[in-house]
């Protein structure tokens, strides 16, 4: 699901590359900006896997965001069904 052209899973730089974000998410109302961002960044460490082994500091490095921003976020998505 994710496509890289650059950068590494846990690097502190901006990756290169694309993700390809499913319309479901893109279009879903209910999430927040941030939840984007750290659908994201599950999307970037997963490495087209289904499953994303990081921790939540690696999360808010790549999305930008406090750790407990990233625990809130993923309890949201969580109680959504989305992951």
């Amino acid at each position: 699901m994710v496509k890289q052209s650059g950068g590494k899973p846990g690097s502190t730089k901006t990756p290169g590359g694309y993700a390809d974000v499913p319309h479901g998410i893109a279009a879903d109302r209910r999430l927040k900006a941030t939840d984007c961002r750290v659908i994201m960044a599950l999307l970037f460490h997963a490495c087209d896997r289904s499953e994303c082994e990081c921790s939540d500091e690696q999360l808010a490095k790549y999305a930008q965001v406090h750790e407990r921003t990233i625990t809130r976020s993923l309890d949201s998505l969580e109680g959504l069904g989305l992951i």
